[in-house]
């Protein structure tokens, strides 16, 4: 994982606390494993939508794999 992209999200939240007068400001791990699961179900979405992988329904949850050609 890409350490700009966590640092990004970080600061986002810290912002929004600013922004909102919530004390303290820092970045809860909940909140950041929020963030971090809403960009990834948005980028499986997005690469179902292209058709570039394919969506399965198990027992318990679901997965996911590449198409291949």
């Amino acid at each position: 994982m890409d350490e700009d992209y966590l640092l990004n999200i970080i600061r986002t939240i810290e912002d929004s606390h600013k922004a909102q007068h919530i004390v303290p400001s820092y970045a809860s791990k909940n909140e950041i494993m929020e963030q971090i699961y809403d960009d990834m179900r948005s980028a499986l979405g997005s690469l179902l939508k292209n058709g570039e992988i394919e969506y399965h329904k198990t027992l318990n949850s679901w997965a996911v794999e590449q198409k291949h050609a």
